[in-house]
């Protein structure tokens, strides 16, 4: 009877808890003008108890379909540095934009694949934990990303972000 209580009250503290991404810092490190014309990532806080916004814009100079591949490496903070781990993904920018995880973010912009050349702005974004997995195995990481269309760079860019456990609010 013991042990029923102990995983039934185990099974309520995994419920009780929520994942909250903050990412730290956006950099876009290379962009292939052939592809796109311009891009640019930042991060911002507009006050004491705001979120920290993702802000991704720029412009695309040809039409991004499933030969656009997106591929994100990433790695965890340890020791003062950042050491590659087992978690990478590697898809086509379309079928990131279904993914519920990560290209949830792009779903309140109505972002649909194929991408017609032109300006974009995805301002103020935040991620969408609802359907992330309540555990992440790292606290600190950064996500080393690089797009490609037919197997030529188009960009780099690379997010820091923090993963923190957080107990649920009780309504």
């Amino acid at each position: 009877m013991w042990t029923k209580s102990r995983l039934i009250l185990l099974i309520f503290a995994g419920i009780a808890y929520s994942l909250i991404i903050i990412p730290e810092r956006a950099v876009v490190t290379y962009v292939n003008t052939k592809h796109l014309a311009w891009a640019n990532s930042s991060v911002k806080k507009y006050d004491r108890k705001s979120p920290y916004y993702l802000n991704i814009e720029g412009e695309n100079v040809v039409v991004l379909d499933e030969t656009f591949l997106f591929n994100a490496v990433v790695y965890q903070y340890v020791s003062n540095e950042y050491r590659r781990t087992f978690v990478e993904f590697h898809m086509s920018f379309c079928k990131f934009l279904k993914d519920p995880y990560f290209g949830g973010i792009f779903l309140k912009y109505g972002l649909k694949c194929p991408i017609i050349p032109g300006i974009y702005h995805f301002m103020n974004m935040t991620f969408p934990t609802e359907n992330f997995p309540q555990v992440w195995p790292f606290e600190k990481c950064l996500f080393n990303m690089t797009m490609t269309i037919n197997g030529t760079l188009t960009a780099t860019m690379y997010i820091s972000a923090k993963f923190i456990s957080k107990p649920a609010r009780r309504t």
